[in-house]
């Protein structure tokens, strides 16, 4: 996979915030990394994060209540720090260093499998699977579908309110098909 943008990471970031509900601690390092195009450009959302050399894990999954929901790994063993303490570490390191972000999920939300970079320090290797790219296929697919059928709902729109009859004709004809 190639490497995402910061506005796409940015979107990403913003969806997921906006549907779940996210401790404070949590909520605090994601904002920050909305907030501060150069560090979000430092990270990668990866799997396999531990095995980076500034790797956080952030972990959503329900059964998690004995674990610390926030891990931070450098050169691939696991530092102790607090969620406070990896706040500062991306506030202070985040414009000249990569950092890697992996978010752990029950079920792995489409919308953050899009975004998913290649972990260049992973020793795993990850099968192509022809159902999950035929899901994204599709999704995005419906996402073109829906973006394109609400762009001619507003051209439909601008055609009435210039009283122009025949785009007004045209562009419903385009709305059947």
């Amino acid at each position: 996979m190639e490497l995402m943008t910061v506005t796409e990471k940015k979107t990403f970031l913003n969806k997921f915030l906006e549907k779940k509900k996210v401790k404070k601690d949590i909520e605090l390092i994601l904002q920050f990394l909305l907030a501060v195009d150069e560090v979000l450009s430092n990270i990668s959302f990866v799997d396999d994060a531990m095995s980076t050399p500034n790797g956080i894990v952030i972990n959503f999954q329900k059964d998690n209540c004995s674990n610390p929901q926030v891990l931070y790994y450098e050169n691939s063993k696991r530092i102790d720090l607090s969620s406070e303490s990896i706040y500062h570490k991306l506030r202070l390191h985040g414009k000249e260093t990569p950092f890697y972000l992996e978010l752990l999920f029950d079920v792995m939300p489409i919308e953050y499998a899009l975004i998913l970079d290649t972990n260049p320090f992973s020793t795993t290797t990850i099968e192509p699977n022809e159902e999950v790219e035929a899901e994204i296929d599709a999704f995005l697919s419906s996402l073109v579908a829906q973006t394109s059928h609400k762009l001619l709902l507003c051209q439909i729109d601008k055609a009435l309110d210039e009283r122009n009859e025949q785009l007004f004709l045209l562009l419903t004809s385009q709305l059947k098909n």
